[in-house]
């Protein structure tokens, strides 16, 4: 139980720190370059800030990793998205419950 117990909490963590990851296969119709429609052309090992907090990395195989904020639960909920900020300072943090009021 307590080996279960841990790899729990690992998970979230992890979840926490790497939040949400999608990767893109090559595009063969952008031989040389990383494409999609939310990125346009991107040269390899070039990396672009997206609307909603997302990042987006050119893989040196075509492909394309965006990288977005995770979901976590907390007891006194998380501050919006920061949309002048890149990722992941963008991302919501959790509110201190000293500014929640009726939340110990």
């Amino acid at each position: 139980m307590r080996f279960f117990l841990c790899i729990c909490a690992f998970s979230a963590v992890l979840s926490v720190v790497y939040g949400a990851l999608a990767i893109y296969p090559p595009n063969p119709d952008y031989p040389g370059h990383c494409y999609s429609k939310e990125t346009g052309q991107m040269n390899y090992g070039e990396e672009k800030s997206l609307k909603n907090c997302v990042r987006a990395n050119c893989g040196s195989d075509g492909s394309i990793q965006l990288a977005s904020c995770g979901s976590i639960g907390t007891k006194c909920g998380l501050t919006a998205v920061d949309p002048s900020k890149s990722y992941p300072d963008c991302c919501p943090q959790p509110k201190p419950c000293s500014e929640v009021s009726g939340v110990l």
